[in-house]
Order: C-alpha cells, then structure tokens, then sequence
C-alpha cells in the first residue's frame, strides 16, 4: 500500500473519531509489518486536527525556493 493511500485511511478513521491508538491498532491488523509506525500515525492525526486537508507530502522544492528568496534579501540590504 502506498503511504498516501495509508494517510487517506488514518484521515478517513480521524474523521470517524478514532483515536490514533484505535487507529494503529487497526492499520496492524490489516497491513500487519507494513503498517505504519504509532509515531506516524499520531503525527498525520495531529496534522488532520490542525485543519489539514491533503495527504500529499508538502512541496520541498517551494520550501527551498522560499527559503533561498528569504536570504537573497538579506543579502540584498
């Protein structure tokens, strides 16, 4: 299974409630040593309940270009 496709079933059981602890234990049963680890688990589970909506990883590359444009105007002044 995909890691997307496992953070679409933690954010399906986060929306019906389940804690991260229910969660693991089911993602266990089901995926046995592929499931994910209890950390994350409870990491998407905290990403869920600050209000995110995607289960993509975030872009690396915009951080890395925010981060150059952030020093190219240090260097600016």
């Amino acid at each position: 299974m995909e890691k997307i496709e496992i953070r679409a079933v933690i954010k399906y059981f986060f929306i019906k409630g389940l804690s991260p602890t229910e969660i693991k234990a089911d993602l266990d049963g089901t995926l046995g040593d592929s499931a994910p680890s209890f950390a994350t688990v409870k990491n998407w589970v905290a990403e869920f309940k600050r209000g995110r909506t995607s289960t993509k990883d975030a872009d690396v590359l915009a951080d890395q270009q925010l981060q150059q444009m952030k020093l190219s105007k240090k260097s600016i002044k």
